[in-house]
């Protein structure tokens, strides 16, 4: 173990794409948006990682069903992937309803994803048990009472943790899934103390 977290916060524009390696080597990424360069060339983040040698994605979170969250999702082939955590039971007419453009390229290849982890693992075999990952404390915070018409509000919020120093990944979740999930104790107790916040493009 290098005894060190390493978080990358890949620039792909309005959309995003976060990846983790944990002392242990292990990798967690969240969402996995893509971007343009300043000469026009697509960047896909998950070729990047691929090309630094990873092939195992130990957790995968994707926060929320909009295009900017999960366009390349088409490169996951390149990985072995551990474990999925996504906002659950959206229907494909309402993800095609919530994205504006370019939904029915990646709708059925997300809901395939979707459906081929739901199989419960015990907190041992737990990629969010720090035991596991050296140390690292990942909290994953969801909701569902706010409107199905926009996705953003069913963002996946998520506080990575490690020797106390906090950070916070919400998705595009906007004020009214925050005025939800601060309802609940557990977030609170996990947002305490928050020192850095990668903030979503809607602010």
């Amino acid at each position: 173990m290098n005894g060190k977290m390493d978080m990358v916060v890949f620039n792909v524009q309005s959309a995003n794409c976060i990846w983790i390696s944990t002392p242990n080597n292990k990798n967690f990424i969240f969402d996995i948006g893509t971007g343009t360069t300043d000469s026009g060339y697509e960047f896909n983040p998950l070729i990047y990682i691929y090309n630094q040698g990873v092939r195992t994605i130990h957790a995968l979170v994707l926060t929320h069903p909009h295009s900017d969250h999960v366009v390349g999702i088409d490169k996951l082939g390149l990985f072995t992937i551990g474990t999925l955590y996504c906002a659950r039971n959206i229907s494909r007419d309402d993800i095609l309803n919530g994205n504006i453009y370019g939904a029915a390229s990646w709708v059925d290849r997300y809901l395939n994803l979707e459906s081929g982890y739901r199989t419960p693992f015990t907190w041992n075999e737990s990629p969010f048990n720090p035991g596991n990952n050296g140390g690292i404390r990942v909290q994953t915070f969801s909701q569902n009472t706010t409107a199905i018409s926009n996705l953003n509000n069913r963002s996946v919020v998520s506080v990575v943790e490690y020797l106390g120093f906090k950070v916070l990944l919400p998705g595009d979740a906007e004020p009214a899934a925050f005025r939800v999930l601060m309802g609940d104790s557990l977030f609170l107790e996990a947002l305490a103390g928050v020192n850095v916040m990668v903030v979503p493009h809607h602010g």
